[in-house]
C-alpha cells in the first residue's frame, strides 16, 4: 500500500508535465543551451565576469555568458542533462521529465516527514497539494524541483537523526544550485544539527564556510548577481500585497 502511494505521487507530477508540454521557462534553455554546447564540445568563449558575448547560442538563442552562469549555479543539473545531451536525447523533454520527477520525490519527502511526526493524513494531504499545486508547471525544466525534494529530504533526516546523511544531502543541495537561499538552508540545517548533538559540525562547517566564500567572490567578480530575482522584486512584492489590503473590504 505504501509503495503504491510513493508510486503515485511519483507519477502525478510526472502526467501533469506531460499534459502541460514543452513550455517551459526561459532559465530552462540557459541550462539546455549550457549543457548542449558542453556535450558538443563547443567551448563557452565568454569571460564569465566580461559583458555578454556577440555568438547567440544557435538552438535556444542564448548567449555564452548566461550558459556559463548556468553551469556554475547548478552544475550538478548542468551534468546530468549533458549526459542526456551526448545520448542525443532532447533536452527540453529531458528537463521536463527530469523537473516533474523532481516534484514527485519532493511529494515523497513531505510524506516521510510526516510519518516520521506521526502525522500520517497530515503527510498524505500536504504531498498531494504539492503534486497538484501551480508552481510545478511554473518550474518545468528547472532543477528548483530537485531543491525542493532535498531540503525535505533533509527535514526528514533531521528527525530521525541521522546527522551524515543529512549532510550530505545539504552539500548534494549546494550541487544542484548554487545560491544564496541554498546557502542560507544549509546554514540552518547545520544549525539544527548543532543543536540537537550539542557539538559543532565542524568539518561541514568548513565545507560550508569555502562554499560563502565561493559565492562572495563571485559576486565580487560580477560572475552572479547578489541577489536572486525574487529578492531583486521585493518592493514589487510589497506594493501588490499593499495594494490588495487597500482593495480588501476589511
Amino acid at each position: 500500500m505504501e509503495y503504491g502511494l510513493y508510486l503515485a505521487l511519483l507519477i502525478a507530477p510526472l502526467v501533469v508535465g506531460l499534459v502541460w508540454g514543452i513550455h517551459l521557462d526561459d532559465r530552462a534553455y540557459l541550462t539546455f543551451g549550457c549543457a548542449r554546447d558542453l556535450a558538443t564540445g563547443c567551448r563557452l568563449t565568454h569571460n564569465l565576469t566580461a559583458g555578454p558575448a556577440p555568438r547567440p547560442s544557435a538552438s535556444f538563442g542564448m548567449d555564452s555568458a548566461e550558459e556559463g552562469r548556468a553551469l556554475l549555479r547548478s552544475p550538478l543539473y548542468v551534468l546530468v542533462l549533458w549526459l542526456m545531451a551526448r545520448l542525443g536525447i532532447p533536452l527540453p523533454q529531458v528537463g521536463l521529465i527530469l523537473s516533474a520527477l523532481g516534484w514527485g520525490a519532493a511529494a515523497v519527502a513531505i510524506y516521510r516527514v510526516g510519518q516520521a511526526l506521526g502525522r500520517q493524513v497530515a503527510g498524505v494531504t500536504s504531498a498531494t497539494l504539492v503534486v497538484f499545486c501551480p508552481i510545478v508547471v511554473s518550474t518545468l525544466g528547472t532543477e528548483v524541483s530537485w531543491v525542493v525534494a532535498l531540503v525535505w529530504i533533509a527535514v526528514e533526516l533531521s528527525i530521525r537523526g541521522r546527522w551524515r546523511a543529512q549532510a550530505g544531502v545539504l552539500a548534494l543541495m549546494l550541487g544542484v544550485f548554487f545560491d544564496l537561499d541554498t546557502l542560507a538552508l544549509v546554514v540552518l540545517g547545520l544549525t539544527v544539527q548543532w543543536t540537537e548533538r550539542k557539538r559543532f559540525p565542524l568539518r561541514y562547517g568548513l565545507v560550508l564556510a569555502i562554499a560563502g566564500l565561493g559565492w562572495w567572490l563571485m559576486t565580487s567578480w560580477g560572475i552572479v548577481a547578489p541577489f536572486s530575482t525574487p529578492h531583486l522584486n521585493l518592493d514589487r512584492w510589497g506594493c501588490g500585497i499593499q495594494q490588495l489590503l487597500d482593495e480588501s473590504e476589511f
